[in-house]
């Protein structure tokens, strides 16, 4: 579902308070449950673009549908003053900056976190081209990241089948010609996830 699509008329880089269409992407992004910390951080921080937040793909989180943009183009705002969750939430937000360090930086802070909330925001870069973020990922593979990944992959296949399908063309396109297919991380990802998927089903109830 294309949601917000270019939804920002302007491009003002000076910009610094978020406008009305602006609030209302960020705040779905996340479960309603966050809407307060999400206007928080929004009040608290300096807001700048260099130019328009493109669409946004959408995920099914328990029992509620978010919309998560494909990329933003924000500046970094200087932290500070911020609770637990609002950093949370920020960390999230960013790891769709269309800066591959920036991505980097902010999923290291969220990769270890038991915070099922950050599943979609890892599992969009799964799907991704940056191998030195999908390491950082399979660094961080633990059973029960890759069962959130699971749920996530269960409760919306469409995703997930883009996502692996991504993985394919990326490796087709920048690396099939320097890495093995089963040595690429990507495809090690998945196949970390279809194994522990295997292992549930075969697993005899209790």
């Amino acid at each position: 579902m294309k949601l917000f699509k270019n939804i920002f008329a302007s491009s003002d880089k000076q910009a610094n308070i978020v406008t009305a269409v602006e609030r209302e992407m960020f705040i779905k992004c996340f479960p309603n449950s966050l809407t307060a910390e999400v206007n928080s951080l929004l009040d608290k921080l300096t807001w700048r673009k260099s130019h328009d937040t493109t669409e946004c793909f959408t995920i099914k989180l328990d029992d509620e549908t978010i919309y998560i943009p494909y990329r933003i183009y924000y500046e970094e705002p200087t932290q500070q003053n911020l609770t637990n969750t609002e950093t949370f939430i920020l960390d999230c937000i960013f790891t769709r900056h269309h800066n591959g360090y920036v991505r980097e930086k902010r999923l290291n802070n969220i990769v270890s976190s038991d915070h099922y909330l950050a599943t979609p925001f890892i599992a969009q870069l799964i799907g991704e081209y940056v191998v030195e973020i999908l390491k950082l990922i399979k660094d961080h593979l633990t059973p029960r990241l890759i069962d959130n990944l699971i749920k996530l992959q269960t409760d919306n296949p469409k995703f997930f089948k883009i996502t692996e399908n991504r993985v394919q063309s990326y490796w087709d396109c920048y690396y099939k010609w320097t890495t093995k297919k089963s040595d690429y991380v990507g495809f090690q990802i998945l196949k970390a996830i279809k194994e522990r998927t295997s292992e549930i089903k075969n697993c005899p109830p209790d």
